[in-house]
């Protein structure tokens, strides 16, 4: 596992809880120690997977269900894929994860618009009798 060390200094501990409030980054995807002398060291993770996104044509098919449904749906799916899937267990588990997740959010938006679809071709069909 490759690691990147960045050294950074901070005047106080207040501003090192900014920067992690700041990058809302797991704890999987880095790691802080503060040394004796007061630097502050930052390990990241994987920093390439990191900056990975969740597939497109998924958050695409998540633009299908209703406005008021999916409002908070893509962004707790993006921030799970992004901040607990990925660094854990890689590009290609997490896309099928965020598939997944894209197809059980769809299906019951699917039924419904099939039932009201149904509903109505029996309703036609009983008026043009």
């Amino acid at each position: 596992m490759k690691h990147k060390i960045f050294k950074i200094k901070f005047g106080n501990i207040h501003s090192l809880e900014d920067f992690l409030d700041r990058h809302k980054k797991s704890s999987d995807a880095f790691q802080v120690s503060i040394q004796s002398n007061g630097d502050v060291h930052i390990e990241f993770f994987h920093p390439t997977r990191l900056d990975s996104t969740p597939p497109y044509w998924g958050l695409y098919c998540l633009l299908l269900i209703p406005k008021r449904n999916r409002e908070h749906l893509i962004g707790d799916l993006e921030e799970e894929f992004r901040t607990v899937i990925l660094p854990r267990y890689g590009p290609r588990k997490a896309a099928y994860w965020y598939w997944w997740n894209v197809i059980v959010s769809i299906v019951p938006f699917g039924v419904q618009l099939l039932k009201r679809l149904l509903g109505l071709a029996v309703i036609l069909k009983l008026i043009g009798k």
